[in-house]
């Protein structure tokens, strides 16, 4: 009998971390922090502080190993700014269902240059997980046209989400390149060094930036900061345990459940609405045919999930 593989369980539970952090960020941080470049800084400061001890404990690795820890931390950074922005235009769930991308583009190169090849029962798996996938974020979008396809947003699109989608695919290739020479802790030290970079040169050379953060941290309760440090901390958790599944585990396959999160943040999401925000559960019932059409995504990302967790 074939065992749970261990980069599926590294990957899940960073998908569950990172669900965790949005629902926690929308709920309780969010509406206190209104400047989404001062919390970027906030964010990669507390990376860069997070790994500040560790550095002396990992080993030397080559300059170029460095360049690119460096390279990948710095469009971490990028993508999140430019999905920020996205999502100020079109709600979550459009973006959500545009990033359903990214598995596609990593499992292109992943058999282009890691040579990554699978038996046709994981293909159909990969398939399987990609419709439930997009299936259940397009279900989430409400009826009538995608609001990404307007023609005031259709610009905003290909500057922000477009982008986003070509970088994160970038970010993960090249934590498995550097993955497949040096040790985890190195590429997860370096990523945040060069995460901190941008922002570190945005607050020098922009004012407004500059005031936007002095004022977060003037402004904002020490239970405010505290849960800033708090999320980010479960999202840096979630980092360090996605690298550990690229260091098991194929590229593609990753990539492949990494790409759950929103599904998993829409799940989370509604017995949280239903504690929180409203009593009346009926409220918050989809239509039946509705419900019936998300039962049948949910059930191809089980059986696609299951394939690929045992493979």
């Amino acid at each position: 009998m074939k065992q749970l593989q261990p980069w599926f369980l590294f990957s899940a539970t960073a998908v569950a971390l990172w669900a965790t952090v949005n629902i926690l960020d929308k709920l309780l941080v969010a509406n206190y922090v209104k400047s989404k470049e001062a919390r970027l800084f906030l964010d990669t400061s507390i990376g860069l502080i997070g790994v500040v001890a560790i550095y002396y404990f990992t080993p030397e690795i080559p300059i170029f190993m460095c360049f690119l820890g460096l390279i990948s931390g710095a469009l971490l950074c990028l993508f999140n700014y430019l999905y920020y922005k996205a999502i100020e235009v079109v709600n979550i769930s459009t973006a959500s269902l545009l990033l359903q991308i990214v598995p596609i583009i990593t499992a292109v190169i992943g058999y282009l240059f890691f040579k990554e090849t699978f038996e046709l029962n994981i293909y159909f798996a990969i398939l399987l997980i990609l419709l439930g996938g997009i299936f259940f974020d397009f279900l989430n979008i409400s009826m009538g046209n995608i609001p990404i396809f307007s023609r005031n947003k259709f610009h905003f699109f290909s500057f922000y989400m477009l982008p986003s989608v070509v970088i994160l695919s970038i970010i993960y290739s090249i934590h498995k390149y550097m993955l497949q020479s040096i040790d985890i802790w190195s590429v997860f030290v370096w990523g945040r060094m060069g995460a901190f970079i941008p922002m570190g040169v945005m607050l020098l050379y922009d004012k407004k930036i500059r005031k936007d953060v002095e004022s977060l941290l003037q402004n904002a309760s020490a239970q405010t900061i505290l849960m800033i440090v708090f999320v980010e901390w479960l999202n840096l958790t979630g980092i360090y345990f996605i690298l550990c599944a690229f260091a098991l585990g194929s590229l593609t396959l990753v990539t492949i459940v990494a790409g759950l999160q929103p599904v998993l943040i829409i799940l989370l999401s509604f017995p949280v609405k239903i504690t929180i925000k409203e009593r009346n559960i009926s409220k918050f019932f989809p239509k039946w045919k509705k419900l019936s059409l998300r039962g049948l995504a949910t059930v191809l990302l089980c059986v696609g999930i299951i394939i690929i967790a045992f493979y």
